[in-house]
């Protein structure tokens, strides 16, 4: 792909540039693409050749990696991300009367 395959001026693609959350969903994305593979790979060593929704929830609490957020390990109860793993920030928004 060309470097601004998304249509956005290449300034806006410097990662640099994005956002707390963007990591975070990028860490999702990829956490639930590995706990599909997963499942995928359980499913084809039992015959299987498609896998469900709970194929992958199962797979859920046994990925672990280094991401860009940093680590990702789930807790296998809740399926939440495990709280050591993760740096919080908490921002204060406020409205201001700006006008002419």
């Amino acid at each position: 792909f060309p470097s601004n395959f998304s249509g956005l001026p290449d300034n806006q693609m410097d990662p640099l540039r994005l956002g707390q959350w963007d990591y975070f969903a990028h860490d999702a994305v990829t956490t639930l693409g590995m706990a599909a593979c997963q499942a995928l790979s359980h499913k084809s060593a039992d015959g299987g050749e498609s896998i469900q929704g709970p194929d992958v929830l199962a797979q859920l609490a046994n990925i672990s990696f280094d991401g860009v957020s940093g680590r990702v390990e789930l807790d296998p109860d809740t399926l939440s991300r495990k709280i050591k793993t993760t740096t919080f920030v908490l921002t204060n928004t406020f409205m201001s009367d700006v006008g002419p």
